[in-house]
């Protein structure tokens, strides 16, 4: 599979830029066009205001906030792909981010979004948190750290494997990026024999795509092996993580659990996802 479309996500939030320029470089390395999408939030109705009416004057006034932050951005990220004469499209869109973000999935590469903010409780109240992309998009999604302006990922991957359909995709559509690294890591996010066997044999799978990834022995346990990886990660120095979210098929309804949920909140390098 080849990058060629990336959808990035933004909005007037502290990570926006970071999101950009990790676009952009990703776009420059595998000559992709950058598809920005700036999401605007509707105006909601909180508790016990059932009955009021906002006024006309407000309305109008958070409208044009918003219009002028959005071509402030825009206005920056043209100037940036003109000047490194990168392909764009720009698209301003009123709505719930998820559900904008997911159907626009349906048309890209990879999309790039970031954590969500663990201090921002309109997030925690709405849901909108758009690191849920990685359970309910349709391509990949590259979830960055909350809180780190400049990034470098892909130099050196962390591949966490565990035998299941979403891992197989998120392998798989990770390999342009796998075959750019400079060194690739396997570990298994399951523990015992059989996890060692599945182990080498996606090492087998990765080196018909002359990739010669680093295989670390599996865990005794599952869970001990599932709590580490963030450790492997800082072992072998990773700059991204590759995984897969879980089958289960309530994370469609944007609730990521489990495992994934823990890497997704604690993780502070990019991961590489895919369902």
């Amino acid at each position: 599979m080849s990058i060629r479309s990336i959808l990035v996500h933004l909005a007037n939030d502290e990570e926006y830029m970071t999101r950009l320029r990790v676009a952009y470089n990703l776009a420059c390395r595998h000559n992709a066009l950058l598809s920005v999408v700036f999401i605007t939030n509707p105006m909601r109705t909180y508790a016990g205001t059932e009955g009021r009416t906002v006024s006309v004057g407000f309305t109008s006034e958070v409208e044009d906030i918003t219009a002028e932050k959005s071509k402030t951005v825009e206005n920056e990220f043209q100037q940036w792909c003109k000047l490194h004469d990168v392909r764009y499209e720009w698209t301003m869109v009123e709505g719930e981010h998820i559900k904008v973000l997911a159907q626009l999935s349906h048309y890209h590469d990879l999309a790039i979004v970031s954590q969500s903010d663990p201090q921002n409780l309109e997030e925690m109240l709405f849901a909108e948190l758009p690191d849920q992309l990685a359970a309910v998009g349709s391509c990949p999604v590259i979830v960055l750290p909350h809180g780190q302006r400049r990034m470098v990922l892909g130099r050196r991957i962390l591949v966490a494997w565990k035998e299941t359909v979403e891992c197989s995709r998120a392998v798989r559509a990770a390999i342009p990026f796998l075959q750019q690294a400079e060194a690739v890591t396997l570990v298994s996010r399951e523990g015992g024999r059989e996890a060692a066997r599945s182990l080498e044999k996606i090492a087998n799978t990765l080196r018909l795509h002359d990739i010669e990834p680093a295989v670390r022995a599996p865990q005794h346990g599952a869970r001990a092996a599932e709590g580490r990886v963030l450790e492997y990660a800082r072992e072998s120095r990773a700059d991204m993580i590759v995984m897969g979210g879980s089958g289960n098929s309530r994370l469609r309804e944007l609730v990521l659990g489990g495992g994934t949920r823990r890497l997704l909140t604690n993780a502070n390098i990019p991961i590489f996802m895919s369902h």
